[in-house]
């Protein structure tokens, strides 16, 4: 792909890394060096996130590799018994593989399509429920926000729809966890040692590029070294404390 190339990437985030350490800073390993990539990745994703998906070309074009949608029609939407006119909508273990935030959800009932579904928490469900003027209607319903299926291998999520309609379709669009960026390294052992699932052994020659568009590559790279700067100054300050520790005593 176009872009920069995980072994890319480790070498001008170290780059910018030795730039700013003292000469005495410890350095870090390609298997270091792939996990703050990947944590740089993860914030990169979420300032723009937060900035909003849709804010500009250049975000859409960002992300667009981690757009995923999901539709969930009647084989997987049951009644739930624990609130009224409520059903649960069970999103499979996939979606909790690779999910990461929520981007828009709609629903259709009967007569209506592609209504606004809302997110609420429970509180916010027992201070409202009484409220006819707060309550789900024929253009909005709500989600609860919290997983019936935790600890489980399904996720379950409560849909609740006003009264006298069915709950025929749930769609979901969502940003999917990036892939880890792993730089190649033959020394990598063979072993279960991973990131985020991801066995570091497998891709000892091949290594794992990032997945995302090559306009946020150095974005990541600068973050990445920025954390390796922070790491780095945590581990000092912590040397520095022990060995004051000592000289107390």
């Amino acid at each position: 792909m176009a872009g920069l190339a995980a072994t890319e990437m480790f070498y001008e985030a170290k780059i910018i890394y030795e730039s700013i350490a003292s000469t005495t800073s410890p350095g870090f390993n390609p298997r270091e060096w792939s996990v703050l990539l990947t944590q740089a990745q993860e914030k990169v994703v979420l300032d723009i996130y937060s900035d909003g998906t849709e804010r500009n070309e250049p975000n859409r074009k960002a992300l667009y590799p981690l757009l995923k949608f999901v539709e969930k029609t009647s084989g997987d939407i049951d009644t739930n018994s624990s609130y009224p006119n409520a059903y649960e909508v069970n999103l499979g273990n996939s979606l909790l593989n690779d999910y990461l935030y929520t981007l828009n959800e709609r629903a259709d009932i009967t007569g209506f399509t592609d209504i606004e579904v809302k997110p609420i928490s429970r509180d916010y469900w027992n201070a409202n429920r009484f409220n006819p003027f707060k309550n789900p209607y024929e253009w909005m319903c709500w989600r609860l926000g919290e997983y019936h299926g935790a600890g489980t291998p399904l996720d379950i999520r409560p849909i609740i729809i006003t009264d006298g309609k069915t709950l025929t379709k749930y769609k979901l669009d969502y940003l999917k966890k990036p892939d880890p960026i792993i730089i190649p390294n033959a020394s990598y052992p063979n072993n279960t040692n991973s990131i985020e699932g991801f066995v570091l052994y497998t891709y000892r020659t091949t290594g794992l590029d990032c997945q995302l568009d090559q306009s946020i590559h150095r974005r990541i790279v600068e973050k990445a070294a920025k954390l390796a700067t922070t790491y780095m100054k945590d581990q000092a300050l912590q040397q520095m404390q022990i060995i004051e520790d000592k000289q107390d005593v």
